[in-house]
């Protein structure tokens, strides 16, 4: 299978010497499937409704094989008709669990072209009050970036005082004084904020579905 990533191997940004995220690039990554048969009651269990397309919320091994949280998530179900043994009836469950080593977790960098930026609220001389508001990063030349730029915490491009080189915090950016800063290329690896996602819902999978 294919991706976009964002990373290198070690979880560092793909960024070009101006210290923007390189984008659409694509590496290759395998999964490993494991095709699971079971006999189950007649009567369908309630996983067959919550379990499909979730990830597990707990460790799990299969024959040996041990998947740690978040890394397997069910393919697809499949249950058979009823049949009997003797008096006693049952069906013939196939499950199929895909394996990711790299979880399926989403983990993004925050990054964009948009950031916040803070406004003076009209009305108030003195002291001065100010809201947050979202506007397109600009270089240091007063143009909208068309690369996305990482962004602090605080959902803001890193900007530094052009006299002293140091990193001003979001929450000192104010005023005239923000006019004059500079975007912070490159970034030192403790200011990469990343964000995760987990699309899928994490259920249990020991003890609810028939893999063992």
């Amino acid at each position: 299978m294919r991706r976009i990533v964002t990373t290198d191997h070690e979880g560092r940004p793909l960024l070009n010497k101006a210290g923007q995220l390189i984008e659409g690039v694509e590496d290759e990554f395998d999964l490993l499937v494991f095709d699971i048969t079971k006999n189950i009651p007649d009567h369908l269990p309630s996983w067959v409704g919550t379990h499909r397309k979730a990830i597990n919320a707990d460790s799990v091994s299969i024959d040996g094989f041990p998947c740690l949280p978040k890394t397997l998530q069910v393919g697809s179900f499949q249950v058979g008709g009823r049949q009997y043994h003797g008096k006693q009836s049952y069906r013939a469950a196939s499950i199929k669990l895909v394996h990711n080593e790299q979880t399926w977790v989403r983990t993004l960098l925050n990054a964009g072209t948009m950031e916040l930026r803070w406004q003076e609220v009209p009305g108030h001389v003195y002291p001065p009050k100010y809201k947050a508001v979202l506007r397109p990063i600009v270089d240091d030349a007063g143009e909208n970036i068309s690369s996305p730029q990482l962004l602090s915490k605080d959902g803001a491009a890193y900007r530094v005082d052009p006299l002293t080189g140091k990193v001003v915090p979001f929450n000192k950016q104010k005023g005239l004084f923000s006019d004059l800063l500079k975007i912070k290329t490159p970034l030192e690896p403790k200011e990469i904020v990343t964000l995760e996602y987990t699309l899928k819902k994490p259920r249990p999978f020991n003890g609810v579905l028939p893999i063992r």
